[in-house]
């Protein structure tokens, strides 16, 4: 955000980066995270991180060098991604998939609604009222999360190698899929 990066760094954490010097960033923090960090998402000065069996962890980083934990969801095994929309974190639980949680109080999250993957789940990435799985072998489910406690599946792809990311830019879905590359999926309909 802005001339700061986040970076989620495995055993290491969060790694907080003053970036508005390209050419030398600086580190500004590292926050050791209850699990290994997976996945970051940072909003309105809240770090969301994806930290493994540390579950989801809520940071308050209105202040970069100082990071204050806000509270905690534990999730089912490991949490390896996670996707802000409004007042909703949807994460991915590395074994049970998508979970749906209302983090309009950081400090007492609560489960709304959950979604069991078909694979192996790695990573999300949330457009409107849709959840787009990365799903590493099984490449990606599509899931409507409009009724966050009844999320229902509307269709999946299945790419040549194995999702790992997701990203989406406009009608378009672009999927890390390691031996198969980068996929470019149109999801406008």
């Amino acid at each position: 955000t802005g001339s700061i990066a986040y970076l989620a760094d495995g055993e290491n954490g969060l790694q907080i980066i003053d970036v508005g010097s390209p050419t030398t960033p600086k580190l500004i923090r590292n926050y050791n995270t209850a699990g290994s960090a997976w996945n970051v998402y940072v909003k309105d000065n809240i770090a969301y991180i994806a930290s493994g069996a540390g579950g989801l962890q809520m940071l308050n980083v209105r202040n970069p060098a100082q990071p204050k934990p806000l509270g905690n969801f534990a999730a089912a095994s490991e949490t390896v991604g996670v996707c802000i929309v409004n007042n909703i974190a949807c994460i991915i639980d590395h074994e049970e998939g998508l979970q749906i949680v209302d983090i309009s109080n950081p400090k007492e999250p609560v489960l709304l609604g959950a979604y069991k993957t078909v694979g192996s789940p790695r990573n999300i990435c949330v457009t409107g009222n849709i959840a787009l799985i990365a799903e590493h072998s099984n490449g990606m489910e599509i899931i409507d999360i409009s009724d966050p406690a009844n999320p229902k599946m509307l269709g999946n792809y299945d790419t040549p190698g194995e999702t790992q990311q997701i990203c989406v830019v406009g009608a378009r879905a672009y999927l890390a899929d390691r031996s198969g590359g980068l996929q470019i999926i149109d999801i406008k309909n």
